[in-house]
């Protein structure tokens, strides 16, 4: 099966977040870090031959912690033009370590979960510059939050925040507010004791092609939950 378009297996578009290296643009040492990237606002030239491609943004957000070893500076944009050349047009600094970032599926705001942390945070993109503003934060209620996921109906962001699952719900203006679920992920620890810490911790967040469910593997147990979110904002576990 063909990608959506070429930058599908790379970095992510329309509210998915991966890990993948970058080169630093500070110390020039690659990082690991969580990528997005749009399609940047042009505005017709008549230097320009019709057609021509348009440059894309690309959002980047890193570990900045000394307890991460890391040396990176919170979310940077960049603009990448059609022969590849990167430039550094914004870094911007919330909260510490900013270890995956989403889009919303308008591509219209920015969201973020940090490394070591207990909260989330959105931006604002704006759209003829593709900077970002910084909007509000809460608190996930867990801690070194690994993932998150608009849902289908761009309503809520689900994100894995530690010991369990959280939903916030988004405000008009693209802010987050508080959670309207939180459910701590439960069972015995799995025979594949590959973290630090015991207990369970979903580590990854993903809607089914469907729409209909959420997957969420659980680094702790070495288990798949799997759940339905409903039209209130609340999860309710799938039945086997």
């Amino acid at each position: 099966m063909e990608p959506e378009n070429e930058f599908d297996d790379r970095l992510t578009l329309k509210g998915d977040a991966r890990r993948t290296f970058l080169l630093g643009a500070a110390g020039g040492m690659a990082t690991l870090a969580a990528g997005g990237m749009i399609a940047a606002g042009k505005q017709a030239s008549a230097a320009e031959p019709t057609g021509a491609a348009a440059p894309l943004l690309a959002y980047v957000g890193c570990f900045t912690s000394t307890q991460r070893k890391a040396q990176g500076k919170g979310i940077s944009v960049y603009r990448i033009d059609p022969e590849g050349a990167w430039t550094l047009l914004q870094t911007l600094e919330t909260v510490p370590n900013p270890q995956f970032i989403a889009f919303d599926r308008q591509q219209r705001f920015l969201y973020s979960i940090h490394g070591d942390g207990s909260e989330a945070c959105a931006y604002a993109i704006d759209k003829a510059s593709g900077r970002i503003r910084f909007l509000n934060k809460q608190p996930t209620s867990g801690n070194n939050s690994t993932h998150l996921t608009p849902d289908p109906s761009n309503r809520y962001l689900v994100i894995g925040n530690g010991p369990g699952v959280a939903v916030f719900p988004f405000n008009p203006d693209g802010s987050l507010a508080p959670f309207s679920d939180m459910v701590p992920a439960g069972g015995e620890i799995g025979p594949h004791r590959n973290q630090t810490g015991a207990g369970p911790h979903p580590h990854y967040v993903s809607f089914d092609p469907s729409g209909r469910f959420l997957v969420a593997p659980d680094r702790g147990t070495d288990r798949v939950l799997v759940y339905r979110l409903n039209a209130a904002g609340k999860l309710v576990a799938a039945e086997a």
